[in-house]
């Protein structure tokens, strides 16, 4: 009996639809959850690596991009650097060929005697930073063959071409850069890295206001005339508008007379200044020390200012300048074409 009873039950168990459906079902979602499961860690194990490997790649290219550019950015830098070299080789070469070359003339101006000249020693005065009908009515009271160096016009002193014409003697006063970087430059001042036609143009529009000069002297330009380049490039352009560069030696570093020579030109060179101080005594001192030169090596070159102490101090030194013939700056170059004095 007990059997028979157990046989209905378990029979009734696995007859019951119900039950069997919701065990396969269970079955169902317990091995496809495992497979879901499965396959997502799968494929993020295989997924995730490619991506970190693709993102390793991509900053691997762009470093080796980064390197390239590198190397790109060397390899021009190099070029330039070898292109200066170059060029620097080729003035170098140049100029040593011109000190070789001059050699010989050197030997022979070596034995000309240094006291060469009729009368009485030359004296050249020149006044710098000429700018104002004042300062041209002054120099002309004087009564001195003083040579007045003008500026350039400009809005500060416009009229400085129409004031030079009323001198048969002359020069340009040509603003150049300084050494000082502080220092108040005038318009259109000469850098030592102002291009060739820059100073070009500046050197013709001089000529055009300026039809008669032929002497031009550095204002400040301690920076410009030491720098053997730009020397070279003025020397050229001066030279095809037939003008002379006087050397106001604001530095004992000036190029001018290197470059002179480059040009096969004589070179006239400041030799002291009047009137770096104010003072009546002082610049007739340095007047004297200016003669005592010219005596000793029959010439001198002095450079002044248009101050009122300057005008002063020359109107009470006639005097001490009768020793000298004081000359403008042209004669002197006229000299030393006639070889009535001594070469340099």
């Amino acid at each position: 009996m007990a059997k028979k009873t157990a046989k209905r039950k378990k029979k009734t168990i696995f007859n019951n639809k119900k039950i069997v459906i919701s065990f396969l079902v269970f079955v169902f979602i317990l091995v496809g959850g495992s497979a879901f499961i499965s396959g997502y860690y799968f494929a993020k194990s295989t997924i995730e690596p490619k991506k970190i490997s693709i993102q390793n790649e991509d900053l691997k290219t762009k470093q080796a991009l980064k390197e390239l550019q590198k190397l790109v950015d060397e390899n021009i830098k190099l070029k330039k650097e070898i292109a200066k070299k170059e060029i620097k080789n080729k003035l170098v070469n140049s100029e040593a060929i011109d000190y070789q070359e001059n050699k010989t003339t050197s030997k022979k101006s070596e034995k000309i005697k240094p006291l060469i000249y009729t009368n009485k020693p030359k004296l050249v005065i020149i006044m710098d930073d000429m700018s104002f009908y004042s300062q041209v009515k002054a120099l002309k009271n004087l009564g001195i063959k003083v040579t007045p160096s003008f500026f350039p016009p400009s809005k500060r002193h416009p009229k400085t071409a129409i004031y030079a014409k009323q001198f048969k003697h002359y020069m340009v006063h040509f603003p150049m850069q300084a050494t000082n970087p502080n220092f108040h430059e005038e318009v259109n001042t000469l850098h030592v890295d102002s291009d060739y036609n820059f100073i070009n143009q500046r050197v013709e529009k001089i000529k055009k206001e300026f039809p008669k000069v032929k002497f031009v002297n550095n204002h400040t330009g301690s920076k410009f005339t030491s720098d053997y380049y730009a020397m070279n490039k003025l020397y050229k352009i001066l030279d095809k508008y037939n003008i002379i560069f006087v050397d106001s030696r604001t530095t004992s570093k000036s190029k001018a007379n290197k470059i002179a020579k480059k040009y096969n030109q004589i070179l006239l060179s400041r030799d002291v200044f009047l009137d770096n101080k104010a003072d009546i005594g002082y610049i007739q001192n340095q007047l004297k020390k200016a003669i005592k030169l010219a005596k000793k090596r029959g010439y001198a070159i002095a450079i002044c200012h248009p101050h009122s102490t300057t005008f002063k101090a020359l109107a009470k030194s006639k005097d001490i300048l009768k020793n000298v013939e004081v000359i403008y700056i042209d004669e002197l170059y006229k000299l030393y074409q006639s070889h009535k004095l001594s070469k340099l």
